[in-house]
């Protein structure tokens, strides 16, 4: 039985079988518990959803459940509903409270941390690892520096089995569940890790910043107070992540490496394309010589079937990936997908279709 909610729902008949996009609408009975949480919170008009009597164990146990399946303590998570300030009070508030003598990072960071490093002082050196062509990182540089690394990369989907050395914020807004066990993260120093909720299924602007109790931070917010802040995020929103954390672990993962496996392979015989890495479970990133992503975008839409193209930090513009880029891979006439119990019936069927675009467009140049 599920600590959040009993309810269970069945989607034989989704409209999200044929979609392959990052984030998909929420199902009726996602949407009924939502409401339900609303429905049973203060009615206040100053908060956009309050605890309630009826809500404040939910709350406590949604807490508990998405803290666990990370194995961190449900007291160190503090909800966000920006990602942008959850990087700049883990970034910035280590720095402060710590002398680090240079900050090291990739270039295939988010467009948030890049632009947070680019505002710390001059003074402060920075140095870049290495990316090869398999996505994984390198050239770590010096082990005093604090290191800011993603554990797992939202486009491609690869992830980082080997990490430095020295003093760690953790990028894992693309991490899954389990990834932490692989790199051993209770014996490391890491001082802070930010989470996204649509890593596991869950809803957009849904953050949790958690910092080690065990190091220093501090407060980088013009206040007296240097504990950290409690912006919050929609309490409404934390319960529903934390029901479809419970669905995302109750899932048939190797049914999704083998649909991820499948597709590979049907495409891996197209002449001129880039399978980025090797991750196969349920990101992939493919691009296409001579074909435009926005034309296979509005072929295959024709044909019922949606996907994510281009840069996951703006995707809706199609802007080229700087990700791809820097592995050296092509960036245009990219497809990237997600693959989630509801569409792997389709995902053989999207392969074929894809390769037939592909073709057709290549034909007419």
């Amino acid at each position: 039985m599920s600590p959040v909610t009993t309810a269970s729902h069945d989607q034989s008949s989704s409209p999200l079988r044929r979609n392959f996009q990052e984030s998909v609408p929420l199902t009726s009975k996602e949407l009924e518990f939502l409401g339900l949480a609303f429905a049973l919170g203060e009615s206040d008009p100053r908060w956009s959803f309050g605890p309630g009597a009826e809500n404040a164990l939910r709350l406590q146990r949604s807490l508990e459940t998405i803290a666990n399946a990370w194995g961190l303590s449900p007291s160190t998570l503090t909800f966000f509903s920006d990602r942008y300030l959850a990087f700049y009070l883990a970034i910035n508030g280590v720095l402060i409270a710590n002398d680090f003598p240079s900050i090291s990072l990739s270039t295939i960071e988010k467009k948030e941390v890049l632009a947070i490093v680019d505002g710390l002082p001059n003074s402060l050196p920075r140095h870049h690892y290495g990316v090869g062509i398999d996505g994984i990182f390198d050239s770590f540089g010096d082990d005093r520096s604090l290191h800011i690394l993603q554990i797992r990369n939202g486009e491609t989907g690869i992830r980082q089995r080997e990490l430095p050395d020295g003093a760690l914020i953790l990028d894992a807004t693309s991490a899954l569940p389990g990834d932490f066990n692989e790199i051993d993260l209770a014996s490391r120093p890491w001082h802070a890790i930010v989470l996204d909720a649509t890593s596991w299924g869950g809803p957009r602007g849904l953050y949790a910043l958690t910092i080690n109790p065990a190091l220093h931070w501090r407060n980088p917010m013009p206040t007296l107070d240097t504990s950290m802040p409690t912006f919050g995020a929609n309490y409404g929103l934390t319960m529903l992540a934390a029901l479809q954390l419970e669905e995302f672990l109750g899932r048939d993962h190797q049914a999704i490496i083998d649909a991820n496996e499948r597709v590979r392979e049907i495409v891996s015989h197209v002449a001129d394309v880039d399978i980025a890495g090797k991750d196969t479970r349920d990101r992939l990133s493919l691009s296409f010589l001579y074909t435009e992503s926005e034309e296979l975008q509005r072929s295959l839409y024709a044909d019922g079937f949606l996907f994510d193209s281009g840069s996951a930090c703006s995707s809706s513009q199609l802007e080229p990936s700087h990700v791809l880029t820097r592995m050296g891979l092509l960036s245009h006439g990219n497809v990237r997908l997600r693959f989630r119990p509801e569409n792997l019936a389709s995902a053989e069927e999207f392969a074929h279709a894809l390769i037939e675009k592909v073709e057709a467009e290549r034909s007419r140049r």
